[in-house]
């Protein structure tokens, strides 16, 4: 299609709308998500929520006194 002279944007937009209408049925729409790593509107409640606790568990680990390989810092003296 890009051959042709379509657009990129055009070419996404239209392959969107043959998947994400009313007349394919959502267990069709989900696999179509899981195959190409989307989410649908429906399940951004959820991603939301796990980001949400993967960041919490990210800055818990970034504001550990742990050093390198599990190790503890000892600040007096910059020893691990």
């Amino acid at each position: 299609m890009l051959c042709v002279g379509m657009s990129p944007k055009s070419i996404y937009t239209g392959a969107m709308s043959l998947v994400f209408n009313d007349w394919i049925s959502e267990e069709e729409q989900r696999k179509i998500c899981k195959e190409y790593e989307l989410t649908m509107d429906e399940d951004l409640d959820k991603k939301f929520e796990e980001w949400k606790i993967r960041d919490a568990e990210v800055e818990r680990l970034m504001n550990s006194k742990k050093g390198t390989m599990g190790t503890v810092e000892d600040s007096a003296n910059g020893v691990v």
